[in-house]
């Protein structure tokens, strides 16, 4: 094989290369999507705010990161309390950050970034650790 066959082979190969790390490359959903949760919503519609599909500039189907329920436990009374986690980028910074989502008989009570639920830990019958970001783990 010629220099310039092998030349011209290892570039297509290395194009090929990176067009696949880029495409298994997390994508995360964008944290305007906060504004449209509410108080009291169901659990099932936050579920699908930030479900696991999404369609990307040419309409196809991509997978991006999702809600993920972490943690469940039901108190004496009966009450049932769910803990769903997700990422998501600020598209100014590029900053991807975990956000906790507080389901109380499968009604949103509660959401916002890990750090602050340091305030509210006593009043959550739930014990919970967060996953690392993506960045903390050099995603």
């Amino acid at each position: 094989m010629r220099a310039a066959a092998r030349r011209a082979l290892l570039l297509a190969a290395l194009v090929l290369a990176a067009g696949g790390c880029a495409a298994s490359a997390p994508r995360y959903r964008d944290e305007a999507r906060l504004r449209s949760l509410v108080l009291g919503q169901p659990k099932v519609a936050v579920v699908e705010t930030f479900g696991a599909r999404d369609v990307d500039p040419d309409g196809k189907a991509v997978k991006v990161a999702s809600l993920h329920m972490r943690a469940a436990q039901r108190t004496e009374t009966g009450d049932l309390f769910e803990i769903g986690e997700v990422f998501l980028v600020n598209r100014t910074s590029g900053r991807v950050s975990g956000y906790w989502f507080l389901f109380k008989n499968g009604r949103l009570a509660m959401w916002g970034r890990a750090e602050d639920w340091k305030l509210v830990k006593g009043g959550v019958p739930l014990t919970f650790e967060p996953a690392r970001s993506p960045q903390d783990r050099g995603d």
